[in-house]
């Protein structure tokens, strides 16, 4: 699935090819030249689509975006505080649904949390597009609205 948009005219890139040459060149500039605290950079995982060799062509925006949207390291575990049976709520390497399911012990990465549900196993939430209907008061297939998809439309007096 492409995403839609239109095409850059003239010699304009995506931002995203631009960025993908700006790290290659500035990665490069640090492995031949060092520089001030180059292991950050260095060890950077910069994977982001298909390779012709060893070089990206053209950088998936799909996978940019299903790696901002996080997922997980490892399984994650819930346990059931009266029964204290385990239930398993993620498995190892499933895109995340939701921010609340982020966890601050290494068992999940996430680009950014407001986008964390843009894109769960469940595909690309910002490309949905059911349409609406006038009853409605949320638009939860229409497109996604950050964080967790919410929409709240306030109805004011006339």
């Amino acid at each position: 699935m492409a995403l839609q948009g239109r095409q850059p005219s003239g010699i304009a890139r995506p931002d995203l090819d631009i960025i993908h040459e700006l790290y290659v060149k500035v990665a490069k500039l640090y492995k031949e030249k060092g520089g001030a605290f180059p292991e950050p950079l260095l060890n950077l995982s910069w994977n982001y689509g298909p390779r012709a060799g060893r070089a990206i062509k053209h950088p998936d925006p799909h996978y940019v975006a299903k790696e901002i949207n996080g997922y997980t390291t490892k399984d994650i575990e819930v346990e059931d505080p009266k029964t204290k049976a385990k239930t398993v709520l993620a498995k190892a390497g499933e895109r995340l649904a939701t921010f609340v399911n982020l966890q601050d012990d290494g068992s999940t990465t996430c680009g950014n949390w407001i986008y964390c549900g843009s894109y769960p196993e469940k595909g690309n939430m910002a490309a949905a597009g059911t349409k609406p209907t006038r009853r409605a008061s949320a638009f939860p297939q229409l497109a996604w609205c950050w964080p967790v998809n919410r929409r709240i439309l306030y109805s004011r007096p006339r």
